[in-house]
């Protein structure tokens, strides 16, 4: 039997593997009022029912249902959304369910569609797009919704609207043409920004965007995000510096895009899962050295990198380097420096302690 659908929501995906398998606890796909988990998890005991499928296709199908797109953001991990495959198939994580255990779906369906796909594939399934609609567009009709007031009920009816049944315990919608979409269309994922050239990038803003013709508006933003009323150089998170690259790639496109031909390059990022590595395009500086530097080459902050964070967090002082790791290593002391452009790199006692204090407790 072809158990694999282009269209399919992870939430009937993993119902049908366990049903097939004759599991009988669906409590990571239905809560127990029967209704669908928006953030379904694989309970631990069935994780191997699904270790033969290709994590591709375990990706696509998370994105079909709104989980796991690439995270906005041109300096977000270009990884993050590779990790909910093995959160959500492998790990059996019940936190990652606790965290949105208030978030549930109706559990809707088209009697017409699934007749055509036992027709035409064999077997019936829950389409992604059903998630938050009430209508079904090919049919021009209401979606059915199962409204059994518990789990047991609720696998019980999903098991007959399966094989094409309508169960007693639906209902259909009093609605045409009225739709709430969850958004199950893949997010395009943008070539993310690595922390190395995000730093060279503000230090090109800050020496050239004032000089840059434009708008007022434009350019009185720019300033009250990259200066201070004194003068000074302001502290500016990823969110405010993406905000300052949109205005000037509105205004000045063709200059932003030399600048970043001129000082980065494209090379591919990774997450592995068993044997399988999932690639995206990252932007570098052409000078970087990544050799050790763990979250370009696999996602994550380097141990050196996550102990001077906390210390960071403990202090009023601020990490402006470009990488950390690469520096730790060399100097042995980590690096701080509250203006890039001047002022002073000593790290006073008081701080040299925590990190001490913090590097010895890991």
């Amino acid at each position: 039997m072809k158990q694999l659908q282009g269209d399919e929501s992870v939430q009937s995906f993993i119902f049908r593997v366990l049903m097939l398998n004759g599991e009988s606890d669906f409590a990571g796909v239905l809560n127990r009022m029967g209704e669908w988990r928006a953030f379904p998890f694989v309970a631990t005991m069935h994780s191997h029912l699904f270790r033969h499928y290709d994590p591709e296709y375990l990706l696509s199908v998370l994105q079909r249902s709104a989980i796991a797109n690439p995270v906005a953001g041109m300096f977000s991990n270009p990884l993050s959304h590779f990790e909910l495959v093995p959160t959500v198939f492998r790990n059996g994580v019940e936190n990652y369910s606790q965290q949105t255990q208030n978030n549930f779906l109706k559990v809707n369906f088209c009697v017409d569609c699934i007749a055509d796909d036992l027709k035409n594939c064999g077997f019936g399934f829950f389409r992604a797009e059903w998630l938050n609609q009430k209508y079904c567009h090919h049919h021009k009709k209401a979606l059915f919704n199962l409204t059994g007031k518990s789990q047991s009920v609720a696998a019980s009816n999903i098991q007959k609207a399966l094989r094409g049944e309508i169960p007693t315990k639906c209902e259909q919608y009093d609605c045409y043409g009225d739709q709430t979409s969850l958004g199950t269309d893949v997010v395009e994922n943008d070539v993310k920004f690595a922390p190395c050239l995000q730093k060279r990038l503000l230090h090109w803003l800050r020496k050239n965007c004032m000089q840059l013709e434009g708008e007022t508006n434009d350019t009185e933003r720019i300033t009250s995000i990259l200066m201070k009323k004194t003068g000074m150089y302001a502290q500016v998170d990823e969110v405010q510096l993406e905000n300052v690259c949109n205005i000037v790639k509105d205004n000045h496109p063709n200059v932003f895009k030399a600048f970043v031909n001129e000082q980065s390059e494209e090379i591919y990022t990774s997450f592995k899962l068993d044997s399988h590595l999932f690639k995206n395009k990252l932007k570098v500086i052409k000078e970087r050295n990544c050799s050790i530097c763990k979250l370009h080459r696999e996602g994550y902050q380097c141990s050196e990198s996550k102990i001077i964070s906390v210390a960071m967090k403990e202090t009023n002082y601020k990490l402006l380097h470009e990488n950390p790791c690469d520096y730790y290593l060399t100097n042995k002391r980590p690096y701080w420096n509250d203006y890039p452009l001047g002022g002073s790199n000593a790290i006073k006692d008081e701080v040299w302690s925590v990190f001490n204090k913090i590097k010895e407790v890991n």
